[in-house]
């Protein structure tokens, strides 16, 4: 069975790409995924959650435990039109994207990972954090001391402002 659930995260994630790297002045795409982060994959979580229909809810429950659940359409029409929706997305934005890349792709996340698979992944994250540090040794390496001066500058600022208008 395919899982819907990634289906649509999948494409409100090509959905949001495209409408921050159209606008103008926007970032690349390149730019756009450096940039993602775990904040942006929650809310793309959230948003997706909101996008899945109650039959595809009821899908998953009749697999689960058939005994509760009864009169049920199956959910693989919605699943094909949303890896539609993906294929035609990844064109917009000029990747060359198949409707079996995105079957392969939602169907490599049904098994859990292995023991191995995620200490390879950990080595990985390792790996990539430690080249990024190399790349821009500056950012990220602030003391408490610093941190400490620019808060007094905050709250400096904070005075001033307070100064100028005690009802902001």
């Amino acid at each position: 069975m395919k899982n819907s659930v990634q289906a649509y995260y999948l494409r409100r994630t090509f959905a949001r790409a495209i409408s921050i790297t159209d606008q103008e002045g926007g970032p690349t795409l390149k730019e756009f995924w450096k940039g993602f982060n775990i904040l942006n994959a929650v809310k793309n979580i959230g948003e997706s959650w909101k996008e899945i229909k109650e039959s595809n809810l009821n899908g998953v429950c009749k697999k689960l435990c058939p005994e509760f659940v009864s009169d049920f359409q199956g959910f693989e029409d919605q699943v094909d039109e949303v890896t539609a929706d993906i294929v035609k997305m990844a064109g917009q934005l000029q990747l060359e994207v198949e409707k079996e890349d995105v079957e392969e792709l939602l169907d490599s996340h049904i098994q859990e990972l292995t023991s191995e698979e995620l200490v390879h992944l950990e080595e990985q994250r390792k790996a990539e954090n430690q080249a990024r540090i190399q790349e821009s040794p500056a950012q990220g390496t602030m003391t408490t001391k610093q941190m400490s001066e620019a808060f007094k500058h905050l709250e400096a600022a904070v005075a001033i402002f307070e100064e100028m208008d005690p009802n902001l």
